[in-house]
């Protein structure tokens, strides 16, 4: 994973926590390109936001998807997902959150990134989640 990846973090008074990684390189062939850290005990994920593509991304290979654990394992959190939608860096794209979002909650302390496909040459996005926490 790029050292480059730091995550901010807020708490808003609603319970709801606001995680942001910058610059997530998604030309790295299949692998873990980013990691939310600092969880609550016991959350659900409400939402996932990608926005500011350094590049256009229409046409692109290029799809992730979220994991509770390293290389895809543990509970997939986000379906792959290919961000073809990010054609400049002002578009935004929520992406399709699984099932087990609306039936059970988390108490996974990571949430990784998982690049699928490459986008093919230099580019990175912004991933914002959002997370409900339940304890």
């Amino acid at each position: 994973m790029n050292s480059a990846n730091v995550v901010a973090y807020r708490v808003t008074p609603s319970r709801i926590h606001v995680l942001r990684a910058s610059a997530v390189n998604i030309n790295q062939y299949q692998g873990d390109v980013a990691r939310f850290t600092s969880l609550p005990a016991k959350w659900r994920l409400r939402r996932v936001s990608a926005f500011d593509a350094s590049v256009t991304l229409a046409g692109s290979p290029a799809s992730i998807g979220l994991y509770t654990a390293s290389f895809q394992a543990g509970t997939n959190l986000v379906a792959v997902t290919t961000l073809t939608s990010l054609t400049a860096a002002a578009k935004m794209a929520d992406l399709t959150l699984a099932a087990i979002n609306n039936t059970d909650y988390q108490t996974a302390s990571e949430i990784f990134v998982w690049n699928h496909v490459r986008h093919g040459s230099a580019a990175t996005i912004t991933l914002e989640i959002e997370l409900e926490n339940m304890a």
